[in-house]
């Protein structure tokens, strides 16, 4: 029988780091500064749990396909950034906690391929 060597350095990235995505909707607040608070606490999760964010784009106000806690417009992120398996987890917890839950509307997390 053969036996295969499995290089965990390439599955897991340099430095198990792996490129990521989050896409995420707040809430329509009246204040932008309120939003705008929100995305900064999520940037600033990414780096206090070892996260490098690579780009943050903010799609801005946009309506949603179908209502959400009442709201019919959300507005729309996007981050790109290196992390662990684990951190991502942790991001993940904390976005659908009861935080999260306060001003993140929905969420998505994925890995992006090479």
């Amino acid at each position: 029988m053969k036996e295969y060597k499995i290089n965990l350095e390439f599955l897991r990235g340099k430095n198990g780091m792996n490129d990521f995505e989050v896409m995420f909707i707040l809430p329509p607040f009246d204040e932008e500064e309120k939003v705008q608070k929100i995305e900064d606490e999520i940037e600033k999760f990414i780096i206090e749990h070892g996260g490098k964010i690579e780009k943050t784009d903010s799609w801005g106000k946009k309506r949603l396909a179908y209502e959400i806690l009442d709201y019919n417009y959300g507005y729309y992120y996007l981050i790109t950034f290196k992390m662990s398996d684990d951190g991502v987890k942790e991001l993940h917890e904390y976005m659908k906690s009861e935080h999260g839950r306060e001003s993140v509307l929905r969420h998505m997390i994925i890995r992006k391929g090479e």
